[in-house]
């Protein structure tokens, strides 16, 4: 199994991945990036790898979190941008 929950090209042919793969009955989320070599994509030595259920929850709950403050910053930060061009 290799599920690829998100991708996005970091340079021409190059990506980051986040993954969820497994390997002799362990499941791992993988955050790694990725080069091109020829038609095929490889992976680099830049990233990590969870292979603790516990630890991918907890950050994947952390992440949850970060994403709703992110959008309070910027929700606010719209908001005074709008206030400013009122005045």
């Amino acid at each position: 199994m290799n599920i690829i929950l998100f991708e996005r090209e970091r340079a021409v042919g190059d990506v980051t991945r986040l993954s969820l793969a497994e390997f002799k009955g362990h499941t791992f989320i993988n955050l790694r990036n990725y080069f091109r070599e020829g038609d095929e994509l490889r992976p680099s030595k830049q990233g990590i790898t969870f292979n603790s259920p516990e630890l991918a929850e907890e950050i994947s709950e952390a992440l949850k979190k970060g994403a709703n403050g992110l959008r309070e910053v910027l929700e606010k930060s719209q908001s005074n941008r709008r206030s400013k061009d009122h005045l």
